[in-house]
This record gives C-alpha cells, structure tokens and sequence, in this order.
C-alpha cells in the first residue's frame, strides 16, 4: 500500500496516467497533482481556477485527460504537454 500525501484540501478524484506510470488527483485546494507511483512523489501541481470533482482519461486518445469542475465546465488536458512545462 502507498499513500500520497501533499494536497492541502480534500482529493475528490483519481485517475491513472496513460501507461500506468503516474496517478493524476484532484483536490479541493484547487489543484491537479501528478505523482510518480513507484516513489510517492509529487512531480507536477498544476495550480486552478476551480475545484476538480472529477478526471477522467479519455479512452482511444493516450495523454489526453479531463475534469469535471465546480464551477460547471470541463476541461481538457494533454498529459505530455503538463509534463513538458517546468
């Protein structure tokens, strides 16, 4: 068992990378957070407007990933381009 630990808010939703390598959350403290999921390790906090209640993957596009959001719109992520901005 691993636990990830460093939103600040309540994790409303998870979702698996494309790959598996990584797991994508969704926290209330208005945050996306990508973590390595051999080391725990946060690599990436993607800093929002909103809340996500919830991600998803989508299912024939690999990299592509969405969230269901509190203030009533989707969004639409490309893994590797979050991955590439520093």
């Amino acid at each position: 068992m691993r636990t990830f630990k460093g939103h600040e808010g309540r994790v409303w939703s998870v979702c698996f990378s494309p790959g598996g390598t990584f797991i994508l959350s969704g926290s209330s403290d208005h945050t996306l957070k990508i973590w390595d999921i051999e080391t725990g390790e946060c690599i990436k906090t993607i800093p929002l407007l909103w809340i996500p209640y919830e991600i998803k993957a989508h299912p024939t596009k690999p990299g592509i990933f969405a969230t269901a959001n509190a203030n009533g719109t989707v969004t639409f992520f490309d893994f590797r381009e979050v991955l590439s901005k520093k």
